[in-house]
């Protein structure tokens, strides 16, 4: 899809989209994260409820535990702004742990292993039962203004990845509507999902706006700009290339976090090798499938990587006669189109189903004593 160019800046672009949803009579909530992209919505978001007399400012964060050091301090710094009401939230919710094939969940705040937390939830922070992000704003916490349903603001940005760019394409603006159990339902508003990483430091560095001090560490140890992200540390594997960094930037920080998550330190010994398949000489890539994803494999992995097969097959077989390919992409396949594609997309379990929708949410909870692997 080509870029569009606007006949304005996007700064003002961004404000008018904020002021749309403010005269449609809507509670406005933003969701921070601590990363540049929710700071910079935050402070968009003041400028327009200043203008509309809506103040304070609602915002709410999910504590999620483990995040890198500094985000949690800009976000107490954040919180103690007259003119916002900060929403501290957290809860003993999954996340995925892309480092470990024999743990691939691990939960914020467990109660199971408390003298493990890498930091506890300030003092005026609420415990909440909602296990989604989405339902952490429902209508039932935050009363909607009779008539209009929460308009719910996020920093999401189309620059950051093709999924984002094209989801903002299907939804044709910069809303959509979502939501998870019913009366939760809300207007999801990205106002600067048409900004560039240059737009959001410059906005920062010309208001002089306070931001997540982790960003600067980076910076100084020669991470790209595309690639700094705040979140956890163990979400997918794009966010494994940060953990090498970690290790140096906040050493104490890292030695507390090998001890609370299983595979860490291996990860950011090796790097990528470390959650990725290794084949053999004179191994096809379906002995190789075979060999680390059923034979070596948890029992998790093996039975999701025999179910995905089987379907697999089935699904190639209505259009070709020939064998599943090795190595060189089927053109006619949706998603792993080829044993190598599978070896390296299946090789952590996928537990969320991310390389296939063919592939069923796996249940955290399934997961949570320690797997056993096979011999």
């Amino acid at each position: 899809m080509p870029n569009k160019y606007l006949t304005v800046n996007v700064y003002e672009r961004a404000l008018e989209r904020i002021r749309e949803v403010y005269r449609e009579g809507r509670r406005v909530v933003v969701m921070a994260s601590g990363g540049k992209d929710s700071t910079v919505v935050m402070n968009l978001a003041l400028i327009v409820a200043r203008e509309f007399d809506r103040l304070p400012l609602q915002v709410v964060t999910r504590d999620e535990e483990v995040m890198f050091p500094g985000t949690y301090e800009y976000l107490e710094r954040a919180a103690q702004n007259t003119d916002i009401e900060f929403h501290w939230q957290y809860s003993e919710h999954a996340v995925v742990n892309i480092c470990s094939r024999t743990s691939p969940f691990w939960w914020t705040f467990d109660s199971e292993c408390e003298d493990k937390w890498l930091r506890r939830p300030p003092s005026f922070a609420e415990a909440v039962p909602e296990l989604f992000l989405d339902n952490q704003v429902a209508h039932s916490r935050f009363e909607p203004v009779e008539g209009a349903a929460n308009a719910v603001l996020n920093g999401v940005r189309a620059a950051e990845s093709r999924n984002r760019r094209l989801s903002i394409y299907v939804s044709k603006g910069f809303r959509t509507k979502v939501g998870g159990d019913k009366g939760s339902k809300a207007i999801q508003c990205r106002p600067i999902f048409d900004w560039k990483d240059s737009d959001v430091w410059k906005a920062i560095r010309d208001f002089k706006w306070d931001y997540n001090r982790a960003y600067d560490t980076m910076y100084r140890l020669h991470v790209p700009r595309q690639k700094m992200r705040i979140g956890p540390p163990t979400m997918n594997s794009a966010a494994v290339d940060l953990l090498a960094m970690a290790r140096a930037a906040w050493p104490k920080w890292f030695d507390m976090l090998c001890v609370r998550l299983d595979g860490v330190r291996q990860v950011a010994l090796f790097g990528r090798r470390a959650v990725q398949a290794e084949r053999r000489l004179g191994e096809t890539w379906e002995e190789c499938f075979t060999r680390c994803c059923i034979k070596e494999a948890p029992d998790w992995i093996a039975e999701r990587c025999e179910s995905y097969i089987h379907v697999k097959r089935k699904s190639h077989a209505l259009h070709s006669k020939s064998a599943f390919p090795d190595a060189v992409d089927c053109q006619i396949c949706n998603h792993n189109q080829s044993w190598k594609r599978m070896c390296k997309a299946l090789y952590m379990g996928d537990p969320h189903g991310m390389s296939d929708s063919l592939l069923p949410d796996l249940d955290p909870h399934m997961l949570r004593p320690a797997v056993k692997v096979k011999a």
